[in-house]
């Protein structure tokens, strides 16, 4: 078997758990050729062998969705199964959410490792804390008081980086959502060995 029949078997093996239904899906390869490469029937192209490393290791991000309606009545009742509804098939997905208000303003952003509609559904009736509102006005008890859209955002993971949590920090650097008392960590890049 040619050393790239061993690199695609690993990966399939490794990364895919040997799902060639969910490898072909995210690689756009056909299940046919997948599994012509991991028996050794054929021998991939080097081209091939890059393309498949690219779609296992890179820290994707996908749309699941954007500026979905959610209706608060003045209780949580209801909330868990409308976002389950939004995050239909992405319940345990890592990824970043937001919270908007009538005006599709940002609110607040969050990460979740794993648990997206669990981590969504904590944040989005948590307490309103440490946020000015004009004299008079009335206070929001919490988020979901203020919240009419919700969006999420599937970001792979990494067994190394935490991606979401990069996602998170810049956005939050960028937009500085009022309801978010983090600012946003980011990691200084080091530079590259030969520029130095």
């Amino acid at each position: 078997m040619d050393e790239r029949n061993v690199v695609v078997t690993w990966v399939l093996r490794e990364l895919y758990n040997n799902n060639l239904k969910e490898a072909s899906k995210a690689t756009g390869f056909t299940i046919q050729q997948l599994t012509g490469w991991k028996d050794g029937i054929w021998t991939p192209q080097k081209s091939n062998v890059s393309r498949l490393m690219h779609h296992a290791f890179e820290p994707a991000f996908t749309v699941i969705a954007e500026f979905k309606p959610i209706k608060y009545e003045g209780t949580v009742k209801g909330v868990r199964s409308q976002l389950s509804t939004i995050l239909k098939g992405f319940h345990k997905a890592s990824g970043v959410y937001a919270f908007y208000d009538s005006s599709g303003n940002l609110l607040y952003l969050g990460k979740a490792a794993g648990r997206l509609l669990e981590e969504t559904y904590i944040q989005i009736k948590a307490a309103v804390t440490k946020t000015a509102f004009p004299r008079g006005a009335p206070q929001p008890k919490t988020r979901l008081a203020m919240v009419r859209y919700v969006s999420a955002y599937r970001v792979n993971k990494s067994e190394f980086e935490d991606y979401a949590k990069h996602v998170e920090a810049l956005i939050l650097r960028i937009r500085k959502p009022p309801l978010n008392t983090n600012g946003g960590k980011l990691e200084k890049a080091e530079p590259d060995i030969d520029e130095v």
